[in-house]
């Protein structure tokens, strides 16, 4: 099955999410930092309940068991929303499994209840762009764009319009995005094969071969994995590719930096 192996992009987009990006980072810390102190016994032992299942859930994401993975998430999502990390790691569980219909559901439920942290709207708008869904694909993409680590070329090249269907090129910028966020201790995403950002990356430039900025992309990924050679012929593919000379400015100073 020729899948994304998700993950979670857990990553610090927003001053405003720091403490909830703190607890996510940190699944073994309690799920009580995003609410009052339980008040009660019986709530205390409900909200240690979650955050067992949540990291046991977690766990279970990262060893690639993700039906053992679906089914902690769901008793705590059943138990309570807490600090919402049971959804993301229901969302995740369902997409990891092909159960994308499913998954949409989830990360839909949690952008209904106001809880959607940037760091949900790449899987969030891949899903709804393979659903078809492709305004509300790009409405979530956008609002992912500007908290893109590193990302100010894609925030000057990559703008997509509601009325104008582009599914090839969008899945390939999410594609870009999801490696851009692949630094972030939450970032699984393709866990299992090989480094997170080359493989996002990669997955971009087979959509767009002819895009010099998947190659300018690409070229960042492979670098990160030591692949020095490799990454200096993406830079060099990507200035002779661009028409317009800002990718190919910024693949020449690249060349010279690194």
């Amino acid at each position: 099955m020729n899948k994304l192996v998700i993950g979670i992009a857990l990553g610090a987009f927003l001053c405003a999410a720091g403490c909830a990006l703190g607890q996510l980072h940190h699944p073994a810390g309690s799920s009580a930092g995003w609410h009052n102190a339980p008040e009660t016994p019986a709530q205390k032992a409900r909200m240690n309940q979650i955050d067992r299942l949540d990291q046991t859930a977690w766990a279970a994401l990262d060893a690639g068991n993700y039906a053992e993975a679906e089914a902690d998430a769901r008793q705590s999502v059943t138990l309570g929303i807490a600090s919402g990390l049971g959804q993301e790691l229901l969302a995740q569980a369902l997409y990891a499994q092909g159960k994308d219909a499913e998954a949409l559901q989830v990360y839909q439920a949690i952008a209904d209840a106001g809880g959607v942290f940037p760091r949900n709207m790449l899987p969030y708008a891949l899903l709804l762009l393979k659903a078809g869904q492709w305004a509300q694909a790009v409405a979530a993409y956008n609002k992912q764009l500007p908290y893109l680590s590193d990302g100010d070329m894609m925030l000057a090249h990559s703008h997509f319009s509601p009325d104008a269907p582009q599914p090839q090129e969008l899945e390939a910028a999410i594609h870009i995005g999801l490696g851009l966020t692949g630094d972030f201790r939450g970032n699984h995403w393709n866990r299992g094969v090989g480094d997170p950002t080359a493989s996002e990356f990669r997955k971009a430039l087979a959509l767009e071969p002819d895009s010099a900025l998947a190659h300018y992309y690409y070229g960042h990924g492979l670098w990160r994995v030591g692949r020095k050679a490799e990454a200096k012929a993406a830079f060099q593919k990507a200035a002779a590719l661009d028409q317009e000379g800002k990718v190919k400015a910024q693949a020449q100073k690249e060349m010279q930096w690194r």
